[in-house]
C-alpha cells in the first residue's frame, strides 16, 4: 500500500515515499529523500515468490532483479541521493501450482494462483458438481478485478464431463465446453454450500 516511512541512518534521516495501486496493477515506485544532500545505505525491496518475473529501474535504468535478490530482497547499495525513484513491477499475473507426485489426491490436478491468493470452483457457478468440471492444459487464464472492491476473480475456458446413468459404462465420456469460474478461497462459501475445490481436474487439450 501507499505511504511514507522515516529512517533514521547514521548517515541521516530519511524519508521514503512509496505509491502503488496494487492490488489493481504490480507496478511499485518508491522515492528516496535523504535529509543530507547524498546518503550511502543499502535499500532492499521486498520480491513476493508469488511474483512473475519481477522487472525493477533505477531512475529509468534496468535492474537486475535475479542477480540482486538474497533472501527474498532485491538489495540495491548506493549513494542516494534526493528524488532518487525505483520503480518495481511484480508482474501479476494467473499461474497454475501442481502438487508433488506422492499428492496422489491431486494427481491430474491443478491449482490456481493469483498474487499471494488460493483460487476454487464452486458448484454454484458451473451448474454441474465440480468434480466433472476439468481445466485444459492449454487454457489462458484471465483475471477480472471488481475496481470498486479490488475483488479478484479467475476466468477460463474449461470442460464439463456429463455422469452417465451407469455406475459402469463402456460408452466415452463426452465433455461439453463451459466457462469456468474460480474464487478466492477465502470467498467461499458466502453462497450457501455447494461443493468446492481447490485442485481442478487438468485435461491436455
Amino acid at each position: 500500500m501507499g505511504g511514507q516511512a522515516k529512517f533514521s541512518l547514521r548517515s541521516g534521516p530519511v524519508l521514503l515515499e512509496q505509491e502503488t495501486d496494487h492490488p489493481r496493477s504490480g507496478k511499485v515506485e518508491l522515492n528516496i529523500h535523504p535529509h543530507a544532500d547524498q546518503a550511502e545505505f543499502t535499500l532492499a525491496v521486498r520480491i513476493p515468490g508469488w511474483s512473475c518475473d519481477a522487472t525493477a529501474t533505477l531512475n529509468g535504468e534496468p535492474i537486475d532483479v535475479l542477480g540482486g535478490q538474497r533472501d527474498g530482497y532485491l538489495r540495491i547499495s548506493r549513494r542516494w541521493v534526493d528524488g532518487d525513484t525505483v520503480r518495481l513491477d511484480l508482474g501479476i499475473a494467473p499461474r497454475r501450482v501442481w502438487a508433488h507426485p506422492n499428492v496422489s489426491s491431486a494427481t491430474g490436478r491443478t491449482a490456481l494462483q493469483w498474487e499471494p491468493l488460493v483460487f476454487c470452483i464452486e458448484g454454484i457457478d458451473h451448474q454441474t458438481p465440480v468434480r466433472n468440471v476439468a481445466l485444459p492444459r492449454t487454457a489462458q487464464i484471465k483475471a477480472q478485478l471488481d475496481e470498486r472492491t479490488a475483488a479478484v476473480t479467475l476466468h477460463a475456458e474449461g470442460w464439463a464431463f456429463t455422469e452417465p446413468a451407469e455406475l459402469y459404462s463402456t460408452r466415452v465420456p463426452i465433455p461439453q465446453r463451459r466457462p469456468l469460474t474460480a474464487i478466492p478461497y477465502l470467498s467461499c462459501p458466502n453462497r450457501g454450500q455447494p461443493d468446492m475445490t481447490v485442485w481442478i481436474r487438468e485435461t491436455g487439450g
